[in-house]
């Protein structure tokens, strides 16, 4: 696939209709993820796959870390997109 930010180079402005989908699925994701006690390093565009299924798959999840093992990096606004960062 490809990232919803390549995408947008690539294609231009989502539908509204594309744009609540991938949102409702990465919100879902997220969802899940918290209530696991995982953590994320932050969501922006070229963090969000777009898989051939046409479905969006969030990438850059500190996968089976605790929100109480992460790294102490983890914290940094700096590690992202500042626009986009991780609140944790």
């Amino acid at each position: 696939g490809e990232t919803l930010a390549q995408r947008v180079v690539a294609q231009g402005k989502l539908s509204l209709d594309e744009a609540l989908r991938w949102l409702e699925e990465c919100a879902r994701g997220l969802a899940a993820a918290h209530n696991a006690g995982l953590i994320h390093g932050g969501i922006d565009p070229a963090r969000i796959m777009l898989v051939p299924k046409g479905e969006a798959k969030l990438d850059g999840l500190f996968l089976g870390l605790r929100r109480e093992d992460r790294p102490a990096a983890a914290g940094s606004r700096g590690a992202a997109d500042a626009a986009f960062a991780a609140p944790e």
